[in-house]
């Protein structure tokens, strides 16, 4: 994918800028992603914004935001383009790829539905807040990508292909309890039951149409790649 990305993506979407690909190769079962972070960087279960279990072989973590921010010539191609943060997928076994966007909310889930308007203007960009801004970001990424021919390719060889928002509620902090102080649980069950270890299934009819599902789940659970 990495060399895909480097060659057919800038040359299908006229991409004349120089980019460097941020890609990690991770054998680790056990991990958590943050969106912080300015290169890939892998942390400890539960000390990130996004927990992983991975038994299915090596994995590929692409930084995706980092790589469309670097495509800035022509400026028209990043102007307000969307885009997720990372992508995932296993490399010796079609399995799973996972287009990922990481967000979280103060207190509680309901300020992740909060309007989200132009800080300057006052437009309202979001009605559905952080939840809308963040299915938005998957989808413009996911058309971004199956527009190229060969990614698009590469992508329907995977059995399961998911755009997955991660999210994670920061408890308000108090005297006697910081947020680093929240327990974590290692297993336990997504946000839906009937969903096991996948992250609750969101319906979205764009994204289904590209050939995606669209799933949903809460950082103090473990999505099961």
């Amino acid at each position: 994918m990495k060399q895909l990305l480097e060659n057919d993506f800038l040359k299908y979407h006229k991409v004349a800028a120089i980019v460097a690909v941020d890609c990690l190769c991770v054998t680790d079962v056990d991990f958590d992603l943050d969106d912080q972070d300015l290169s890939i960087g892998l942390k400890a279960l539960g000390e990130g914004k996004a927990s992983f279990h991975n038994d299915n072989g090596e994995l590929e973590i692409i930084h995706y935001e980092d790589f469309i921010n670097q495509c800035d010539k022509p400026h028209s191609f990043k102007k307000g383009r969307k885009k997720c943060d990372y992508l995932l997928y296993h490399t010796t076994t079609p399995k799973t790829v996972v287009l990922l966007e990481i967000t979280s909310a103060l207190g509680s889930r309901v300020n992740l539905e909060k309007p989200i308007t132009h800080k300057n203007t006052g437009k309202l960009l979001y009605a559905g807040g952080k939840f809308e801004k963040c299915e938005d970001q998957l989808f413009q990424s996911l058309s971004t990508l199956v527009k190229v021919p060969s990614i698009s390719g590469k992508l329907n060889e995977y059995t399961r292909k998911i755009c997955l928002m991660a999210y994670t509620i920061k408890p308000a902090q108090t005297k006697s309890q910081s947020i680093g102080s929240r327990p974590f649980a290692k297993y336990l069950a997504i946000e839906a039951k009937a969903t096991a270890d996948n992250g609750a299934i969101i319906e979205c009819r764009r994204i289904e149409d590209l050939g995606f599902e669209y799933r949903r789940i809460e950082h103090q659970y473990v999505f099961k790649l």
